[in-house]
């Protein structure tokens, strides 16, 4: 591969801001989460890649993933090494297939297009579980890796409800994450990027979801009570592991998980209100 556009390191890795990876964003060129017989053990790249995103929905919520740009990508080897731990036989039978022209082997994966979700996954994974597990399982002695009353008194302070009924709408609030990216680089003496920009770090969070052609930025969520938390734990007639709890957050009502790390990073990042 010629690449000929200035570049320096920073436009595939750097310590302030960690790897670049290039997503494209549009609802179009989306990346389904279901195998379409037609396309398995097609001859194009949809096929390598829907498989990709079914077998990433067997472990992870079950969505349309972002497309990958067609550039030079980094992927992290412990991450490449976890996804062949995760998934080993479909990836030892799918690299039988050394040529998607060929008959043999069952279906291409597009590993590229896999690590780099494993990765935003397990990212995802780690924010929910600094949060319902290391924050909300140790908010006090008595509670200790469960989600008591001192979860239920923090959930009222987060969300400024005196009960927990109802729907919570979450808004987000202008994050300055990027507003200075110079800076930074210039502070730790790394040279900036030459030819990428910046439209989302991780520091922010999780990466936003893929958007409908003419869709806004997605500057609320709601959190249903009940829903998102079990109607047990939101009465007060049962507490839960915080293991649970991060399990339910994470996989089973994913959505919720999804809003909920909205606040994850530091309280003031979100306002909070309620609906009746």
């Amino acid at each position: 591969m010629l690449l000929l556009a200035p570049l320096s390191s920073a436009d595939f890795y750097s310590i302030p801001f960690g790897s670049v990876l290039r997503l494209d964003s549009g609802f179009g060129l989306k990346v389904r989460p279901d195998l379409d017989p037609i396309k398995f053990n097609d001859a194009g790249e949809w096929g390598g890649l829907q498989h990709a995103n079914h077998l990433l929905s067997q472990r992870f919520p079950k969505r349309p993933r972002h497309y990958l740009h067609h550039l030079p990508k980094t992927l992290s080897m412990p991450i490449v090494h976890e996804a062949m731990h995760m998934y080993p036989n479909d990836i030892a039978l799918a690299s039988t297939r050394s040529f998607r022209e060929l008959s043999i082997g069952s279906g291409d994966i597009e590993l590229g297009f896999m690590v780099t979700h494993l990765r935003i996954e397990r990212w995802r994974e780690a924010l929910l579980w600094i949060w319902a597990v290391g924050k909300m399982g140790s908010l006090s002695i008595q509670d200790k890796g469960r989600w008591g009353d001192s979860a239920r008194d923090e959930l009222r302070n987060l969300l400024g409800m005196q009960m927990l009924a109802g729907e919570a709408t979450i808004v987000k609030q202008e994050r300055d994450t990027l507003r200075d990216v110079s800076s930074a680089f210039e502070a730790g003496s790394w040279e900036a990027p030459k030819s990428t920009s910046y439209k989302f770090s991780s520091m922010d969070g999780h990466l936003p979801p893929l958007r409908r052609p003419g869709q806004m930025r997605e500057e609320f969520c709601r959190v249903g009570m009940q829903q998102c938390f079990g109607e047990s734990f939101i009465n007060g007639t049962e507490d839960v592991s915080a293991d649970e709890m991060f399990k339910r957050l994470t996989f089973d009502q994913w959505r919720c998980g999804d809003c909920c790390k909205s606040w994850i990073i530091t309280n003031t990042d979100v306002a909070a209100r309620t609906l009746n």
